[in-house]
């Protein structure tokens, strides 16, 4: 009797161990289970971790090439706008910091600079190209026949060293004022008894004007100033009066000014819009 009980019982610890063996086995199928299913959480994170990466670096190419592309147009609009080469017109971007209308100002100021300019005088034709001034009288065979293609809208391009069957060039008429020419000195004293009528033509180009007069910093109008032997760009707010022209002009030649366009005389009350793209012409009161 004692015997069938302990095989009874035998038995029953088997079962229970069999029984405790498959449960654990299941406890670490389980475990191996949220194991992997973690490890496939992690990688699916990586990927689109990954994802994003790729799309944000897609976005910054996009936007790489959409700045190039702006670049490029408003390099075009510039050359269009202006008449200058690719060089100017991305030289004047950075000096404008990208601002598009002081772009253009400053390419058409840069290409200007790169252009032949004739001065129309009375008694001749003055001809300023690369740091050179070269003087036409029409009293001469060359005067004369430079004067006869001026009125056909032609030039001799071997004046201004240039092969091109076209070309830009500033043309500025002052055919009203008389062009006075400078003589050459030598070294020797000059005797100051001697009324020297020279002296007298040379003090009346000490003052010459800059290129360019600036009076405001944010400008949207210009109009050229011309004073005898210089011509001068101003730049100046379109709502400002011309009283500040005329201080300033006042100041630089110590004496008192007059500008007219088109012989009117130009008031100081008026503003920097009714002269916006004319010629004036600076008389300077002796």
């Amino acid at each position: 009797m004692t015997t069938e009980k302990i095989s009874e019982n035998e038995d029953i610890e088997e079962c229970i161990i069999e029984q405790v063996e498959q449960d654990i086995k299941k406890a670490e199928n389980i475990v191996t289970g949220c194991c992997e299913q973690v490890f496939d959480e992690e990688k699916v994170e990586n990927e689109r971790i990954k994802g994003i990466d790729f799309e944000d670096e897609n976005k910054k190419q996009q936007e790489v090439c959409e700045a190039k592309k702006k670049t490029t147009n408003l390099i075009a609009k510039i050359m269009k706008l202006s008449g200058c080469n690719k060089e100017i017109a991305e030289k004047s971007i950075k000096e404008s910091k990208n601002n598009t209308n002081n772009a253009i100002d400053i390419a058409k100021r840069h290409y200007r600079e790169t252009l032949p300019t004739i001065f129309h005088y009375k008694n001749g034709l003055e001809v300023k190209y690369g740091g050179k001034e070269s003087f036409y009288d029409f009293k001469t065979d060359l005067g004369k026949r430079l004067v006869e293609m001026i009125g056909r809208g032609e030039f001799d391009r071997k004046l201004l060293g240039m092969t091109a069957d076209f070309v830009d060039v500033i043309y500025v008429d002052l055919k009203k004022e008389k062009k006075l020419q400078f003589k050459t000195y030598d070294n020797r004293p000059m005797n100051q008894r001697k009324d020297n009528s020279d002296i007298k033509l040379i003090k009346q180009y000490e003052n010459v004007l800059p290129n360019t007069l600036q009076f405001d910093e944010l400008y949207d109008t210009q109009f050229k100033l011309c004073y005898k032997k210089s011509t001068a760009i101003c730049k100046l707010a379109s709502d400002t009066k011309l009283r500040r022209v005329y201080n300033h002009l006042r100041e630089f030649f110590k004496k008192d000014v007059l500008l007219v366009v088109n012989g009117e005389e130009v008031g100081e009350l008026q503003t920097g819009e009714e002269i916006n793209k004319k010629f004036v012409v600076l008389y300077v009161k002796q």
